[in-house]
């Protein structure tokens, strides 16, 4: 719960500005669908011992923004996910020591995401930006095999991932909008190994968070004809990514 109170205050309190001032409308929803291709890489703190590591996240996935109203955006995130970690991982408490070295795992990605624009002057926008995201992992399974036993591990990993970003646009060019501003970054995982050899058993869990929370985020939206939009954006220190979405707006 702790991970979700500061993004879900700071967003709320841009959605509240513009809400109090707004007079009741008929809600009409105006529904976006969009593809989205992104590489994340976020330096963790891993174990107990906080092992520096990093994180790698590949993730195409498939967007559907809603408009709720004319400063506030629902976004419904559905897609696949590749995730490894950069540095070997090492379980020693298992019947037999074990480690990950590089070890990809994929399964589907989740998440929900809510935006609000609380400000305009001239050319310029601000936007807030909340996302969270999670994962359904496929496990992992290898052989063990030793001169006269044999036996299985497994492997998994589990995690969520929350995104608050507060960035000022300006829309002074035609066709083309330029971003910048602050990202907060929240990683929350834990890897999971599991051993079975004849009649030992074990398991072992790591629990893993990012290193850094805040870095600076920047892009660009360019408008493709009368309907078609790509967003490039690229954020950096806090998680490092580099994303390239299209959208349909009709």
């Amino acid at each position: 719960m702790k991970n979700w109170f500061l993004p879900l205050v700071l967003l709320s309190t841009f959605i509240s500005i513009p809400a109090a001032e707004s007079t009741s409308q008929p809600i009409e929803l105006t529904f976006t669908p969009g593809l989205e291709f992104s590489y994340h890489s976020i330096a963790i703190l891993c174990g107990e011992q906080k092992t520096a590591n990093s994180f790698n996240l590949l993730s195409p996935r498939l967007t559907l923004q809603v408009d709720i109203s004319d400063f506030i955006t629902l976004e419904v995130l559905a897609g696949y996910h590749f995730a490894f970690a950069k540095d070997p991982v090492y379980f020693n408490a298992l019947p037999l020591s074990l480690n990950w070295d590089r070890q990809k795992f994929q399964g589907l990605l989740l998440g929900i995401a809510l935006a609000a624009e609380p400000f305009a002057f001239g050319d310029f926008f601000m936007k807030a930006r909340g996302e969270f995201v999670f994962v359904l992992e496929k496990d992992k399974a290898w052989e063990v095999t030793l001169p006269l036993v044999s036996g299985q591990a497994t492997g998994e990993n589990a995690f969520t991932l929350i995104t608050l970003d507060v960035t000022l646009h300006y829309q002074g060019l035609s066709g083309l909008t330029f971003f910048l501003g602050p990202r907060l970054n929240l990683l929350h995982g834990k890897f999971i190994a599991a051993e079975t050899v004849v009649d030992l058993q074990g398991q072992q869990e790591m629990s893993y968070k990012q290193k850094n929370l805040i870095g600076p985020l920047a892009g660009a939206v360019l408008e493709i004809g009368d309907n078609w939009e790509l967003t490039f954006k690229a954020s950096l220190l806090a998680r490092t990514e580099l994303s390239l979405a299209v959208v349909y707006v009709f």
